[in-house]
């Protein structure tokens, strides 16, 4: 039997921290919902519009495209189980799409189910039994992590620079192979980019990129950080036989090994 959401009842108590704190300078967080239950909709649009978010649902992706050029979102909340397609093709083509961050949302607490989710474009994935205060609360998160947003305190060269044989442009956003051409990376994945380069070479632990970069405390039990980092050093080309310039330090963090980009 498919999981509802909200399975932990909404509290008075939740109900009232999840009306505050609206992200932004009073704009209005727009959330494109992608759910084929009516019901669980219904239930999702009501806790975000008490959040102050504007929602709108789509139950196929045919419906979903069409909602996303009026709507324009901050954020996607995905349901893997869509009448008309899979949920990874969802993901996929809102990846393509700029300035919109995604969340997966999942019946299942399968480590896999949550790596194809991340590395295939999505910056979180939750489980449909998520308590509301933290649904709401990732989903600012997101918010705030997405490319119009700043992720954190970083200060890229102002040029770029290259990381193994690729080259990334802070300013644009964008990183790209040997040949020009374009590699794709979640937002999630350059956020972390970001704060590993702006370390200039320093250590950075997992508790400070998941709190700079997703906007929580790190958790012994949480895989999200080294997921994004197993997909940089997949995604990142090496310069020749060299190892990938993202380096593990045990019991410590990570670390990352730059050029200066003309």
């Amino acid at each position: 039997m498919a999981r509802q959401y909200f399975e932990t009842p909404m509290t008075r108590a939740d109900d009232t921290r999840a009306r505050g704190g609206i992200p932004g300078d009073g704009q209005v967080l727009r959330v494109l919902l992608i759910e084929h239950r009516a019901a669980a909709a219904a239930a999702m649009r009501q806790l975000l519009g008490r959040a102050g978010m504007r929602t709108e649902w789509a139950r196929s992706l045919a419906q979903a495209v069409a909602v996303q050029r009026s709507l324009a979102p901050h954020v996607a909340l995905v349901d893997f189980e869509l009448p008309d397609t899979n949920g990874e093709q969802v993901v996929r083509w809102l990846a393509r799409l700029p300035g919109c961050g995604i969340i997966v949302l999942s019946d299942s607490a399968d480590d896999a189910d949550r790596s194809l989710g991340l590395e295939i474009g999505a910056d979180d994935f939750l489980m449909k039994s998520t308590s509301p205060r933290e649904l709401v609360a990732r989903i600012r998160a997101v918010h705030r992590r997405v490319p119009d947003c700043p992720s954190g305190p970083v200060e890229p060269p102002e040029l770029g620079v290259c990381i193994g044989s690729g080259r990334v442009d802070f300013h644009q956003r964008r990183m790209t192979d040997a040949a020009g051409r374009t590699i794709d990376i979640t937002g999630a994945e350059f956020a972390v980019l970001e704060i590993l380069v702006g370390a200039q070479g320093a250590i950075v632990s997992r508790d400070q990129l998941s709190e700079r970069a997703l906007r929580r405390p790190w958790r012994a039990e949480d895989r999200s950080i080294d997921q994004l980092i197993f997909g940089l050093r997949r995604k990142i080309p090496a310069a020749g036989n060299a190892e990938s310039p993202i380096h593990t330090i045990r019991g410590a963090g990570y670390m990352i090994r730059v050029m200066d980009a003309a």
